[in-house]
């Protein structure tokens, strides 16, 4: 974490184009006491960066090293099939791996047309989907599959209230009295 540190406050400096920038960096890197060794031990050989395409500059100002981006299982080419940049990702301040635990992949997001953008304009937090009974988890623990739940538009528990079956409620109370 050190490290990142040094990288942001780098980037308060530095001025000019993206090839400058990486040719002073390397220089104010040395003199920080970041020796090129321990720079190729973090997986931040100057090479492999810039087979991926990203420039030593544009690296840091997204205060990403590289070692971390592999901690977090996300391949700056997965990332970008994705159609999510590292920086929109960190603006939206949801990590992939935060995305998985709550069980939502962006692909099935984006099919239920839900952008992350989207949700966050609407005021649906997370927690709050939960709440309204479509966080996956809750639907899990009611025992009910995803299309089951869809169809429906009502959570088991409800129906179970208000003594409807299922064949009542597909016919008229659907998610509207929801």
């Amino acid at each position: 974490m050190a490290n990142i540190f040094i990288y942001k406050e780098e980037v308060e400096f530095e001025v000019g184009t993206e090839g400058e920038g990486e040719a002073r960096g390397g220089a104010r890197m040395k003199r920080q006491g970041l020796g090129e060794v321990r720079l190729k031990r973090q997986g931040l050989g100057g090479a492999s960066m810039k087979r991926q395409g990203l420039g030593e500059a544009r690296m840091k100002r997204q205060g990403l090293g590289e070692a971390r981006m592999k901690r977090q299982g996300l391949g700056e080419a997965r990332m970008k099939r994705q159609g999510l940049g590292e920086a929109r990702m960190k603006r939206q301040g949801l990590g992939e791996a935060r995305m998985k635990r709550q069980g939502l992949c962006e692909a099935r997001m984006k099919r239920q047309g839900l952008g992350k953008a989207r949700m966050k304009r609407q005021g649906l937090s997370e927690a709050r989907m939960k709440r309204q009974g479509l966080g996956e988890a809750k639907m899990k623990r009611q025992g009910l599959g995803e299309a089951r739940m869809k169809r429906q538009g009502l959570c088991e528990a409800r129906m179970k209230r208000q003594g409807l079956g299922g064949a009542r409620m597909r016919q008229g109370l659907g998610e509207a009295r929801m």
